[in-house]
């Protein structure tokens, strides 16, 4: 998995959850969960990646109040990508 592949996934997730429903924000988490295990386990993602994605893990419950800010909105495919962009800037800010 590429970094912007699990940015766009990490979109994805944060455009379907509910920020306000903790039974939305823990499947969000187990997905999140799995697909960072998956990720590892598979030996398919570089070790940027992994760190990301093992970031996005631990601080996920800011990513949820963070939420509007990430998420994705239909069709606004340039603006989704700007809302990738300063999320990864918030995963890894020294890049």
């Amino acid at each position: 998995m590429s970094l912007n592949s699990f940015l766009m996934y990490l979109q994805q997730l944060l455009t379907m959850m509910n920020p306000k429903d903790e039974y939305s924000i823990a499947l969000a988490k187990t997905a999140l969960n799995a697909t960072v295990s998956l990720a590892a386990a598979s030996g398919k993602a570089d070790p940027k990646t992994l760190r990301i994605m093992s970031i996005a893990e631990s601080d996920f419950r800011m990513l949820v109040r963070y939420a509007e800010d990430f998420a994705g909105i239909p069709g606004q495919y340039l603006q989704n990508e700007q809302k990738r962009k300063s999320m990864g800037a918030f995963l890894d800010p020294h890049c």
